[in-house]
């Protein structure tokens, strides 16, 4: 809208007595307008009123009639259930369920406080003290204990919902070197609930260990798997006795896993071997020689998955096997990682096996050639008595170059992955082109290791080039006589020669996932970064470890 007095709106302007005449008579119109504009306007909220009563009168009635409201109880209690982590106990939180679906409404809340399998799974961590000198204030300790306290009272009500459920759970307890003579009344309270239990997973310093001596065996019925972690990677003055912890004996334990510094796990330990189905020991204080392996495997016929920390420090090595053949119908996962003696091991261990079931192998270990071990020894026996085996782990550091080939050579035509790593940071290695060629299919149509291989990880390696990656990668993807490759992923500790990524692009573009990294021999482990990562894939696995475990 016009007007001769736009430059004077906006500012201290007083309009002149002449000019008020002139003002008055340009208002005449726009009042009107904004009178007829204002009476539009209320005939509009009118109407937006009567518009938010009509869409709430439709909205309440339309809930009325919401599926959701017509589901059985007992579905609505599977959807519930389905909501939990799968690969983990449930964290004491409000931001997850179960807690989190009794925030939704009253009627979710009470469908999930009367349903007791929500809270028959549970994490449980001990309060931190927080502190960095070894004796902490009184206050520190104040505030530790009350929130303790707080955490006490929320196991109770959790536990006191899960009805007549199993239960799982793991505890996280802390060292409490600053509280001496302190007990661990986290797992105290546990304890009525014994009868009850069916997982239990405990991460905490050995003495803890003392608080369970008053669980019987009888106490447990339903237990099938227990873990224990001792948290102190340390000798400690207190070492338990296992001998005298009934709760080993339990009626259904099938599953048990021991590691830390804990005590010796012997024989003559009160273990249902015969019903054991997972078993895993990694104590550090504990010598178990390929021998004791090898009778523990006697034992536990029913066997699928062993993982164990062998020691035969104070053996000497032996040129072959020494005693007769063992052979197990069930083992599908072997796990075995070696602290001294790996010929000894090779030979006494892996030499005496007879796995037609194994499929899954992973091995770790390294050759101290001032010491005992010297590299007289061979896998070719054991991979012999292993025809299924579809999942290989190796380091670089059990092999010379001579054993590698051997050890390539000699996997089972099952192999599908093979995962080969290396902790060394000398340039002895024994993984060079030579050795790698043999994955590698020759247009001669010469034999080639592992024929039906689908994901190749090779960590730490200086030796191969990128050319012989791109002929290996291309000579599998295309040969019809052998599956084709899903995942290849190396790290290579030297810098690029030559992008071979657009080189693939074609493969990539049909499912194939390429992860290279280049970096200078020199640099830490801690400071390597990815390269050439396909474009458009962000997965998480491109993050893959630098030693995978």
């Amino acid at each position: 809208m016009s007007s001769p007095f736009i430059s004077k709106i906006g500012t201290n302007y007083s309009a002149e007595e002449n000019e008020r005449a002139d003002i008055e008579a340009l208002l005449i119109e726009p009042s009107l307008r904004l009178k007829s504009l204002d009476q539009l306007q209320r005939a509009i909220d009118k109407l937006a009123e009567e518009r938010s009563s009509l869409a709430a009168y439709i909205d309440g009635h339309n809930a009325l009639l919401s599926p959701i409201r017509r589901m059985p109880l007992d579905i609505i209690q599977e959807i519930f259930v389905a909501c939990m982590p799968t690969h983990r106990n449930c964290d004491m939180r409000a931001t997850e369920a179960p807690v989190l679906l009794g925030r939704i409404c009253s009627a979710w809340r009470a469908i999930s406080l009367t349903t007791p399998r929500l809270w028959s799974r549970v994490h449980i961590v001990e309060p931190s003290l927080n502190h960095s000198s070894s004796s902490p204030s009184t206050r520190l300790l104040s505030l530790y204990d009350e929130a303790l306290a707080q955490r006490l009272a929320t196991i109770k009500t959790w536990l006191s919902r899960s009805g007549q459920c199993g239960l799982s759970i793991t505890v996280h307890c802390a060292a409490t070197a600053c509280r001496p003579n302190v007990d661990y009344p986290i797992v105290t309270a546990l304890i009525p609930f014994a009868t009850r239990w069916e997982h239990i997973g405990l991460t905490a310093p050995n003495e803890v260990l003392a608080s369970l001596l008053s669980v019987a065996e009888a106490d447990v019925p339903l237990l099938k798997s227990l873990l224990v972690k001792d948290v102190q990677f340390f000798y400690d003055a207190f070492r338990h006795n296992w001998d005298s912890l009934s709760l080993c004996r339990a009626p259904n334990l099938s599953h048990l896993s021991l590691s830390g510094s804990l005590g010796n796990l012997s024989l003559e330990a009160p273990l249902r071997w015969e019903q054991l189905l997972e078993l895993s020991l990694y104590c550090f204080q504990q010598d178990l020689t390929s021998e004791i392996v090898l009778q523990m495997l006697s034992r536990c016929r029913l066997l699928r998955t062993f993982k164990v920390l062998v020691n035969d420090h104070n053996l000497l090595p032996q040129n072959g096997p020494n005693g007769a053949a063992l052979e197990h119908s069930f083992l599908r996962t072997l796990d075995i990682e070696c602290l001294h003696g790996i010929s000894s091991v090779v030979n006494q261990l892996f030499g005496r096996l007879v796995l037609p079931e194994l499929r899954h192998l992973r091995f770790e270990g390294s050759i101290d050639l001032a010491l005992h071990d010297r590299p007289e020894f061979s896998y070719a026996p054991f991979l012999a008595c292993s025809p299924q085996i579809e999942h290989v782990q190796v380091v670089l550091d059990m092999f010379t170059k001579p054993s590698l080939t051997e050890f390539i050579s000699c996997l089972p035509h099952t192999t599908q992955k093979l995962d080969i790593l290396s902790t060394r940071l000398s340039q002895d290695y024994p993984l060079d082109e030579d050795v790698f060629s043999l994955l590698v299919p020759s247009p001669s149509g010469a034999t080639v290791a592992c024929p039906n291989l689908r994901d190749l990880t090779i960590l730490g390696c200086p030796l191969i080039s990128d050319l012989e990656v791109r002929r290996f990668v291309k000579s599998r993807m295309s040969h019809t006589s052998y599956k084709g490759l899903r995942r290849v992923a190396i790290e290579f500790r030297r810098e690029m020669e030559i992008d071979i990524l657009p080189d693939l692009k074609d493969f990539m573009g049909n499912g194939l996932r390429v992860q290279l990294r280049y970096l200078p021999a020199y640099v830490q482990l801690s400071t390597l970064h990815e390269s050439g990562r396909p474009s458009g894939d962000d997965s998480s696995q491109d993050r893959w470890p630098l030693y995978i475990k």
